[in-house]
């Protein structure tokens, strides 16, 4: 990840971060997924799925 220009390592994880008092603020903090290898962008693309993109693939992932 240096090379990259990243100073610190990949946490290899999608965090969700919610306001639930409409104040603009994250009031929780959930991880979404882990595992990942270096995700740097995601995508929805249906309201059941969406894509994340890995330094080694493209995921599919089905939420629940």
């Amino acid at each position: 990840m240096k090379r990259a220009g990243s100073g610190a390592p990949s946490a290899n994880r999608i965090t969700l971060l919610r306001d639930l008092d409409g104040l603009g603020v994250a009031v929780t903090r959930t991880t979404f997924v882990d595992g990942l290898n270096s995700p740097f962008g995601m995508g929805a693309s249906s309201a059941i799925s969406c894509n994340v993109a890995n330094t080694d693939a493209v995921v599919a992932l089905f939420l629940p």
